[in-house]
């Protein structure tokens, strides 16, 4: 496996490939009629420059061995879509003639090739065989190799019938259940290195950096559709090689925890991003920063009954995801510096029925109270293991969620549901604010490959290229099999869905979630019911790269993580549909590509960047319901329906429900730092009429001006029964919903007839509203 020297953004999965740490010498298996063993080779290297050499082994003690298999098993420094080479693919190619300069080099006309599912290691099978059959043997010419590492190369080559050797250990208490189209391994790990139940983050990552200082231990997990015996491993599938402390949930880590364990413990004040860090009094803590290390790191609960606790200290875990139905027999063996061996394969599991389905999510805990966080809610903690090609890169993947459960849900009927974008440094542990009391909320966890939350290059963790492959919407996906999960789980009302992102009370300068929710609100529209958003991105195709104050500009790190993700803009690497990745969240394309009367989600807007401007213009064009304020970001925007924890007047948004879009109000400015569109407007979405024929709406402006009116458009959104025919006439009529106050003057009424678009959608222009609530009446002309 890659490795990076950057923590941020360095992934520990479940699962990890074997760091070579044994001696350049043949290991023999015991004796048996067909025993087999796994051996490891260290080469000579010569060095050519730092990404080429020439790789010489001594084949001799394999000199008549029957060989299963053999791989080049090789490491290099985490590459990602940053790194200029990115693109350079790996190419090691078996020598024909002895190397003298790389100009002249013979080899063979196809490189070795790598193995899936991992992409960490080559196929050498065929010229090792070559060689132990004391054919030519001129070594392995590696011609490329971006960021390699020479001495960590070694051969694995899996032999029969070797000569005797001593057993080191045996891997007890194998066990195996099968869950929702995954299949749990677990077994007892011959050493206990955290013996604790949790330990925090930042004594856990030097553990995990001095784990193969004395001896290298790697537990090797195996898959036959037949019970597995010391004669028959070879022929069973080599899953995964496992690190010691698989059972530790370390990409669970976030900076919420120590930021609550310190507010606990001082009486301070915690600024957002973009503030300078002398006046931050936690020193900008990010995941391995400050309070980030204080995050307890427990282990992994597999099980889902009422007493389900975490696996034990000194337990090993691995998640097999099943493509196919069978019947699936499982084993676990243990090498030690690299040396395995058939007839310690010790106790097996029993036999599984598997069968494929989408992963659930497990319950890890409920997540501790928050100070000054103090909503009624129940928080629980979920991890969710990934392993097929939809929804991560690689086997045996666990992913960490949020959910929180509201203590007072709805008397009567389902609960809504908000889906919650973290911003950059938060995550999975609590939402950032909250839109209504009575909604289930569902904070995903954009980690440990951050991109916003839409996937990455499928190479990455690998020793494939960014020219091998394409970006895949894999975090998306994650997202979207977490909904169908939660809203089967609990009852939501698929009417009331909308999704979050943002920092409410001001515009922040850091990165936030609302650079997610409008693109995935708009992309989702056949679910969504509103996207409230604050500092969207947009178009990431044309987003800015610097980001910061004027003076102190840097890389912006919602470009850095995507850049890393889906590599350099100025590359056009592919997606999956086949248009280059930096185009997948354009909201502006998916406005453009709506129909005239097809649904989307009210959009709720914070921000005066131009591409948000244009955006507006463009939602306000296309007579789009909307509201877009660039001082406050989305703060005010937050009056849902029901009990929404803002007093302000309910509109009542719904999915099953019409709304009006207001448009082109007199109130519109576009002049910082006051820049709005019908931000001011508010309607009764309880009270609205929806029927054949007639059509009624409650309309009115947020203002502590009495005597304030506003010109705007009215275009009903959504329309459920009243139907627009186009080309065809309507009378409306507008005038106060109830009579004026003592002493107040009453709004004139209005009234006329609009005639409907060819496109279908029907707009009442010039209507005057006021701060009391007028009502407007539409119906088709002479009725």
């Amino acid at each position: 496996m890659v490795e990076s020297k950057r923590l941020s953004w360095r992934v520990f999965p479940v699962v990890v490939a074997v760091v070579c740490m044994a001696e350049g010498r043949v290991h023999a298996a015991p004796a048996g009629p067909h025993a087999s063993a796994t051996l490891r080779l260290r080469p000579k290297v010569q060095e050519i420059s730092e990404a080429s050499g020439v790789l010489r082994f001594d084949v001799s003690s394999l000199a008549g061995a029957s060989i299963h298999r053999a791989q080049l098993v090789c490491h290099r420094d985490e590459m990602d879509g940053l790194d200029p080479a990115a693109r350079e693919n790996v190419e090691i190619f078996p020598l024909l003639a002895a190397f003298g300069k790389a100009a002249d080099a013979r080899t063979a006309a196809r490189p070795l090739t790598l193995v899936g599912p991992w992409y960490d290691r080559f196929d050498a099978t065929g010229i090792v065989t070559e060689w132990a059959a004391k054919r030519r043997n001129h070594g392995l010419y590696v011609k490329n190799f971006p960021k390699w590492r020479p001495g960590q190369t070694v051969l694995d080559v899996t032999v029969a019938n070797q000569g005797a050797a001593k057993v080191r250990a045996l891997v007890k208490g194998v066990k195996a259940f099968h869950r929702s189209g995954q299949t749990f391994v677990t077994w007892d790990e011959i050493d206990n290195t955290v013996p604790a139940p949790t330990i925090p983050w930042g004594e856990l990552r030097k553990v995990l950096a001095d784990l193969d200082a004395k001896r290298q231990v790697r537990y090797r997990v195996y898959r036959h559709d037949r019970p597995i015996t010391p004669t028959s491993l070879h022929l069973a599938e080599l899953l995964a090689e496992v690190a010691p402390l698989s059972a530790l949930n370390v990409n669970a880590r976030c900076v919420e925890y120590g930021i609550d364990k310190r507010l606990r413990e001082v009486d301070i004040s915690i600024p957002g991003p973009g503030y300078p860090e002398r006046f931050h009094a936690l020193g900008l803590p990010t995941r391995e920063r400050g309070v980030g290390l204080d995050y307890p790191v427990g282990r992994y609960v597999i099980d889902t009954g009422a007493d389900a606790k975490p696996l034990a200290p000194g337990k090993g875990l691995y998640v097999h995801t099943v493509a196919a139905p069978g019947t699936g027999h499982y084993a676990v063996t243990v090498a030690v510096d690299g040396v395995a061996r058939s007839v310690a394969l010790g106790a097996q599991a029993r036999a599984v029925r598997e069968a494929p389905a989408e992963p659930e999510p497990v319950v890890q805990g409920r997540l501790g109270a928050s100070p000054h966080w103090d909503y009624p809610v129940k928080r629980y903690h979920y991890v969710q293991w990934c392993g097929s090609p939809k929804l991560c890169n690689l086997p045996s993947m666990a992913f960490s969620y949020g959910v929180s459960v509201p203590d007072r849900p709805p008397p009567a009927g389902p609960m809504p549901m908000e889906l919650h974008f973290h911003h950059r440094d938060s995550s999975y542990y609590r939402p950032i604010s909250r839109v209504r009391t009575d909604s289930l909320v569902v904070l995903p966890y954009d980690f440990p490959r951050p991109s916003g939350f839409y996937g990455y290059h499928e190479s990455l963790g690998t020793l494939k290229s960014f020219s091998q492959g394409v970006v895949r919407n894999y975090t998306e996906e994650r997202v979207l099999s977490l909904l169908r999960w939660v809203r089967g789980k609990w009852k939501i009302d698929p009417s009331r869905i909308a999704c979050f992102g943002g920092t409410p009370g001001a515009v922040s300068s850091g990165p936030s979630g609302g650079a997610v929710a409008m693109w995935f609100g708009l992309k989702h529209r056949d679910f969504v019911n509103a996207a409230i958003c604050d500092l969207p991105i947009v178009d990431t195709s044309t987003m800015e790269r610097m980001g910061g104050p004027r003076y102190n500009r840097r890389p912006a790190w919602r470009y850095v993580h995507r850049e890393r993700a889906w590599g350099r803009r100025e590359w056009k690497i592919a997606e999956a549909g086949g248009r280059p990745a930096w185009e997948a969240q354009d909201c502006t394309a998916i406005a453009r590509g709506l129909k005239p009367t097809e649904a989307a989600p009210f959009v709720a807007v914070g921000g005066n960047s131009a591409a948000i401007q244009k955006l507006i213009f463009l939602l306000r064009e296309l007579r789009r319901p909307s509201w877009h304020e660039s001082t406050w970001g989305t703060c005010p925007l937050l009056m849902i329906d029901g009990t929404s924890v803002t007093s302000d007047f309910q509109v009542g948004l719904r999915r099953d429900r019409s709304l009006p879009a207001v448009t082109h109000c007199s109130s519109d400015s576009e002049k910082h730092p006051n820049i709005r569109h019908s931000w001011g407007v508010r309607w009764d979405g309880s009270t609205i009429v929806d029927r054949p024929g007639r059509y009624e709406v409650t309309l009115r402006i947020q203002t502590n001006r009495a005597s304030a009116s506003v010109t705007a458009n009215v275009t009903p959104r959504r329309l459920q029964r009243f139907a627009v025919t186009p080309g065809a006439g309507y009378d409306w009529t507008l005038s106060d919903a109830a009579p004026a106050a003592a002493g107040a003057k009453a709004a004139k009424p209005q009234s006329g007839r609009a005639k409907a678009a060819a496109d279908g959608l029907l707009t009442v222009e010039g209507c005057t509203l006021t701060k009391a609530p007028r009502r407007l009446l539409i119906t088709p002309a002479g009725q």
